[in-house]
Order: C-alpha cells, then structure tokens, then sequence
C-alpha cells in the first residue's frame, strides 16, 4: 500500500516517534524518494534498514505496524481522536 503524509503521522504515534509537524513534513520529502506523493511500502522498508541500526523497529513496533496496516491508519486515527475527547 501506499502511506499519505497524514497516514505517516499516525504511524509515527503508533511507534512513540515525533509527529510533530516541522518534522512530519521533513521525513515524508526524505521517504517519498519517487516524489509522487506517497510513501510506498518499498521507500519505507529502504528507509528502515539505512538508519543502519537493526533495533531501529523492533518486534512490537513491527507487529504494531502490522496491525495498523491491516486496520487501516484512518481507523486508527478515529480511534486516538476519540481518546483524547
């Protein structure tokens, strides 16, 4: 699938990462290396395995992920705006 820069910012609060906007928008240009837009599983992967370090994600963050893209990131979005009413 491909991953929008709103979906980025939901996937980086799964992960406890920074979401915040500055920054969002920084890492989506350094990810989105075609520059089409989106965020493909492809640019994602390679992103993960150049920071060189292999705890970058770990099990849990991986399975977190998992399960985030077989719910869907808009889900997840609806279900943590909920929480903070």
């Amino acid at each position: 699938g491909l991953i929008e820069k709103q979906e980025l910012e939901v996937l980086l609060s799964v992960l406890g990462l920074d979401t915040q906007e500055e920054n969002l928008d920084s890492l989506f240009e350094v990810l989105d290396t075609d520059k089409d837009g989106f965020i493909s599983f492809e640019e994602f992967v390679d992103f993960v395995f150049s920071t060189g370090d292999k705890d970058f994600l770990s099990d849990a963050d991986l399975e977190k992920v998992r399960q985030l893209s077989t719910r869907g990131f808009k889900e997840e979005k609806r279900e943590k705006e909920g929480q903070s009413r």
